[in-house]
Parts: structure tokens; C-alpha cells; sequence
């Protein structure tokens, strides 16, 4: 990391800040400096023209995660959702509709439901196995009990196994 990060600073930050997020988030043998390591690196990759997308949807995933501020996220997410149309970039579109609708949800939005729907499918579109299983459980969990709920988490655990997707492994 510390190679990267002296050859492109702004890339390394970013991904610097994604493994301190990831450590602070998992309790994985986080840093006394990770907040901060989280917070300058996307500050500093929203800068920069190839990562300002999806820095500005980590962001929103810290200002809502660390700093409890859902309508300052809710912008965020919203920004990097309008870059992802923009750019075509199907995975970040799936990501940041997916938190909007986490949100929306938490307020009682019923639309959330579709927005979780609409992430699921992007993600199977494009492939993205451990995403899809992750979304797969995220849109099952917000379902009614019923068929399709069932069907989402079987095809999640299936997925999960397959591809020895621990962390989600844990949480089905």
C-alpha cells in the first residue's frame, strides 16, 4: 500500500481508506488513526476526477455510518447515483441505489423495496456474483416473508458457499 500511495497518492488514499473503513467496520484490528486515514482519503479522492464517483458514495457510507447525518448522506448517495447514470457505471448505480434505499426504508418509504430490487437485478446483470449475494440478502431481508424471500436466500447461500464468502457466510 505504502508503494501506491507514493506513486499515486490519491488512489492509494482512496484505498487506504477502504481497508481503514473495513477494519473500523469488522472490528478487524482497527488502527488508532483509522478514522482519520478513512476521512483524508476520500477527501482527497473526491478530488480526483478518475475516483470522485465512487469516493462520494464512500463518503455518504462514512457520514451516515460514523457520523449518524442519513440527509447529508442521502445527498451523497444521490451525487454518486447521478455520476453512475452519467458514466454508465452499472456497479456504483447498484451501490448507491442500494444505500438510498436503505434510507428510505429506515424512513418507511415503501419505494425502498423497489430500489433494492432494481440493485439486485444490476448486479446479476453485470455478473458481480458476491455482490449479487449480498444484495440478494439485503433486498430478502426487507421482503415479507414469502417464496421469493426464500428463493433469495438460498441462491445468497448458495453463492456465499461457493465462492467462500466468508463474511457473508456469517451473516446468513
Amino acid at each position: 500500500m505504502s508503494a501506491l500511495c507514493q506513486e499515486d497518492p490519491a488512489l492509494g488514499g482512496f484505498y487506504d481508506a477502504q481497508l481503514a473503513y473495513t477494519r473500523l467496520l469488522f472490528g478487524m484490528d482497527p488502527r488508532s488513526d483509522d478514522t482519520t486515514r478513512v476521512r483524508a482519503g476520500l477527501a482527497a479522492a473526491v478530488q480526483d476526477e478518475r475516483l470522485a464517483s465512487w469516493a462520494t458514495l464512500w463518503t455518504g457510507i462514512v457520514t451516515e455510518r460514523f457520523d449518524n447525518a442519513h440527509e447529508h448522506a442521502k445527498q451523497l448517495y444521490s451525487q454518486a447515483l447521478e455520476s453512475a447514470v452519467n458514466d454508465e457505471d452499472l456497479l456504483l448505480e447498484s451501490y448507491a441505489i442500494r444505500h438510498l434505499a436503505a434510507l428510505a426504508l429506515d424512513n418507511g418509504d415503501a419505494t425502498g423495496i423497489d430500489q433494492l430490487r432494481r440493485s439486485y437485478h444490476l448486479r446479476a446483470a453485470l455478473g458481480a456474483r458476491p455482490q449479487t449475494a449480498a444484495a440478494a440478502v439485503t433486498y430478502a431481508a426487507a421482503l415479507p416473508p414469502c417464496d421469493e424471500a426464500e428463493q433469495l436466500n438460498r441462491l445468497a447461500t448458495r453463492t456465499a458457499r461457493e465462492l467462500g464468502l466468508t463474511w457473508l457466510i456469517q451473516s446468513l
